[in-house]
């Protein structure tokens, strides 16, 4: 359930931040001798304006993820109106999510736990009202206008009607980038960053008598602890500049902190930035259980070439932790992982010895250290994974 959670605030920067009623910069023709392509980059301006004029949509969505192999569907709804209020709801696994946003207020339903008030710990009151005027949730007019070189495809029909049909990659970093630094608290941006910073694919299909569009298509991946979580998620627009259905704000909110335990934007933004170096630095260790205990003559010249690339792997590896740049919360924690690297550095140190200059490395000291730094990164491991928001 954390990861859904994650997700949906993802989804939340991207387009509170986010398809459609406006927000953007609406994306710029380029001049081209070509009548086809110039006539492709109308149809997509037109669409972006039509979009970015609208006072409402509603619109249903699926989406496909694969978790750990496993494949999951969710599917839901979500409603926009030009004056800053939207509302979303995930079903997935029998569990429905939901997030209401009534700027500057927005709000999280978690299932079995009720209402949460997430305003004051992810936004910056007016300067995301300001930003966050005439926008979705899936900012349409910066999608397009981060899709690179579109291509347009033959009509397609949808409920009987052909619809225009246009595709390209989409440079998600390019999307958060533009986002104003103040629009968030710290750590939000970040958080998103890390999450769908990947490139993508999107696709469109536009109503040709109205120019707005009738559904939108996105593909990308989702990083999450280590693991890629591909995603393809389908939007279907079911109505424009129409009432729409929105729930009245909750009363019995409670603190978005009591949700995270107490950690912010910044907080678990890091943390996940932890959780992905253990994941890859577990990868490199793990090499360790194909050396041999002693390089010698008989060490063999893979052996040799898989214990180089270790020790190259290591201090880059050493390198980031020291980038890492913990929160306060995080502090101790990461104090020992740094105890630990230490000890884990000195035995590095006397295996390269031992490796470039025919054993006269000290094996006792080496042992000894790789001993205490296992122990010392075991507890930090522990300690870490202790601090972090329990799993629901």
């Amino acid at each position: 359930m954390r990861l859904l959670v994650i997700g949906v605030l993802a989804w939340s920067v991207l387009g509170g931040a986010s398809a459609a009623c406006g927000g953007g910069s609406p994306p710029v023709a380029t001049p081209t001798s070509e009548t086809v392509v110039r006539r492709q980059a109308d149809a997509l301006l037109r669409s972006s304006a039509g979009v970015t004029a609208a006072t409402s949509f509603a619109a249903t969505f699926h989406a496909d993820v694969e978790v750990n192999g496993n494949p999951v569907s969710e599917d839901g709804r979500m409603a926009f109106r030009a004056d800053g209020t939207f509302y979303l709801q995930i079903n997935v696994a029998d569990q429905s999510i939901e997030v209401l946003v009534d700027l500057p207020e927005a709000y999280i339903n978690v299932p079995g736990q009720g209402w949460y008030s997430m305003g004051e710990e992810l936004l910056n009151g007016s300067a995301y009202a300001e930003y966050a005027k005439n926008r979705g949730l899936i900012d349409y007019a910066s999608m397009v206008d981060s899709m690179k070189e579109p291509v347009q495809g033959a009509d397609e029909p949808i409920d009987g009607k052909d619809h225009l049909h246009y595709s390209g990659a989409i440079d998600f970093t390019d999307a958060i980038d533009k986002i104003p630094e103040d629009v968030f608290k710290p750590g939000v941006t970040d958080l998103t960053r890390q999450l769908v910073g990947q490139p993508g694919r999107g696709e469109v299909w536009i109503n040709p008598d109205t120019g707005l569009p009738r559904r939108l298509k996105v593909d990308m991946t989702v990083n999450f602890g280590g693991s890629v979580i591909p995603t393809s998620m389908v939007i279907d627009y079911v109505s424009w500049n129409e009432p729409v259905d929105i729930p009245a704000l909750p009363q019995d909110a409670k603190p978005y902190s009591e949700l995270t335990r107490g950690l912010t934007a910044a907080d678990v933004a890091y943390a996940l930035r932890c959780s992905n170096w253990l994941t890859v630095f577990a990868e490199h260790a793990a090499v360790l259980d194909e050396l041999p205990d002693v390089f010698n003559t008989e060490t063999t010249t893979e052996q040799r070439a898989a214990a180089e690339a270790f020790f190259d792997d290591f201090r880059a590896d050493f390198a980031a932790l020291r980038a890492l740049g913990p929160t306060p919360a995080f502090q101790p924690s990461y104090d020992k992982f740094m105890s630990g690297m230490q000890q884990f550095e000195v035995a590095v140190d006397e295996m390269e010895k031992e490796l470039h200059q025919g054993g006269s490395g000290d094996e006792a000291k080496s042992t000894t250290a790789a001993e205490a730094g296992t122990e010392f990164f075991t507890e930090a491991a522990d300690l870490f994974r202790s601090e972090q928001p329990a799993e629901q």
